[in-house]
């Protein structure tokens, strides 16, 4: 897929084409001001066991160190 089009299709896009400061700026900017919430699937996709994670929280499940 070229890069034009995944441009396109991204929600966002961050040019790393100045300083790292700037890079870092624009990091934090997305991070706190985020377009939307995400989705429970996209939540999923970026944090693996996030699914069994609710599950046992929801459950009222309680860990025990050992």
């Amino acid at each position: 897929m070229s890069l034009e089009l995944k441009r396109t299709k991204a929600d966002l896009v961050i040019y790393n084409t100045g300083r790292l400061e700037q890079l870092s700026d624009d990091v934090r900017e997305v991070l706190m001001h985020g377009k939307k919430p995400l989705t429970w699937t996209e939540m999923n996709l970026g944090f693996p066991g996030m699914e069994l994670l609710f599950l046992l929280v929801s459950s009222n499940v309680t860990f025990k160190a050992l």
